[in-house]
């Protein structure tokens, strides 16, 4: 049975610009938290808790209650057409979820509360990741 459903959005990170010495030009670093990324602990930390925070923000900002169990879809935008893959932002979609189990939301991110996330990409819909949360009551 389900009961109620909540959209969060979570904007992306702005990052800075900078200068890398090996590539010798000033190179724009990716919002996302991805699977392909060989990125240093330091920075996937830093983007780990920007969006476990942002999570912990939209769910106060909705004043999502306390769920037993929840199917939750992740709706990656990139704000471009090009071929690109859903699945391979599921890191950034792990830390939304984290800071929801944080606020309280479920209980665990396991499979006894959680179901999903479902990555899924629709371009009419801001930049960034945008969170279905969809109320599963047992009887």
């Amino acid at each position: 049975m389900s009961g109620s459903s909540w959209r969060l959005h979570i904007p992306l990170i702005e990052l800075k610009p900078y200068y890398s010495r090996k590539k010798r030009q000033m190179v724009k670093p990716s919002p996302w938290l991805t699977l392909n990324d060989r990125d240093s602990w330091h920075r996937r930390k830093k983007l780990t808790e920007y969006y476990r925070q942002a999570a912990i923000n939209a769910a106060v900002e909705v004043d999502l209650p306390a769920l037993q169990k929840a199917h939750i879809f992740a709706w990656v935008s990139y704000g471009n057409n090009r071929r690109l893959d859903p699945h391979n932002y599921m890191l950034t979609a792990k830390a939304v979820i984290d800071g929801l189990v944080e606020y309280g939301v479920l209980p665990d991110d396991n499979s006894r509360y959680l179901i999903g996330p479902d990555m899924r990409r629709d371009e009419t819909l801001p930049v960034g990741l945008t969170v279905d949360i969809i109320d599963i009551w047992e009887e």
